[in-house]
């Protein structure tokens, strides 16, 4: 049961890793970025850390998601203001 979970999770967290270059949009790029993050939580969390998983999932995937959020509020703020 160990084995499967850690090939579907590693699978997919190189899956997404692999389809985050391709997205056309930031709205894709950072739910292909939280997916492949959230993925290596799982990982850590299925071998045996579960204190990694969390701080993966606090750190860097929560991080990253506020930065996306910043960046997503400051192009709509600078859109309203030269356009």
């Amino acid at each position: 049961m160990t084995d499967l979970l850690f090939i579907g999770a590693g699978a997919l967290a190189v899956l997404f890793a692999g389809l985050l270059p391709f997205q056309r949009t930031l709205y894709g790029s950072a739910a292909c970025l939280l997916v492949a993050l959230l993925q290596v939580a799982v990982l850590f969390a299925a071998s045996g850390s579960p204190l990694l998983g969390l701080l993966q999932l606090i750190l860097y995937a929560g991080g990253v998601m506020v930065m996306v959020v910043a960046a997503i509020i400051m192009f709509f703020v600078l859109r309203e203001r030269y356009y």
